[in-house]
């Protein structure tokens, strides 16, 4: 990953994180943990806690909003 300025890939995660706050998102899965996502906030959990979550997740109650990607209208 590359940028043209310092920190860019920080700011443009910082930005997604928000829209996924505003829209419910409950959890972004990083799948490794390394220094960079430790310290935008990157923590692990438990296997355990991480299924039941998305398993809460996932649920078809859960899914909600509109989504448009690569020219895919898509209504949860």
């Amino acid at each position: 990953m590359f940028s043209r300025r310092s920190n860019a890939s920080k700011m443009a995660f910082a930005h997604l994180v928000a829209y996924l706050l505003a829209h419910d998102f409950g959890m972004v899965d990083c799948q490794m943990r390394t220094e960079h996502l430790a310290s935008l906030g990157g923590r692990e959990i438990p296997r355990d806690d991480f299924l039941a979550r998305l398993q809460q997740l996932i649920r078809p109650e859960q899914r909600r909003g509109h989504w448009t990607a690569d020219g895919l209208d898509v209504n949860w």
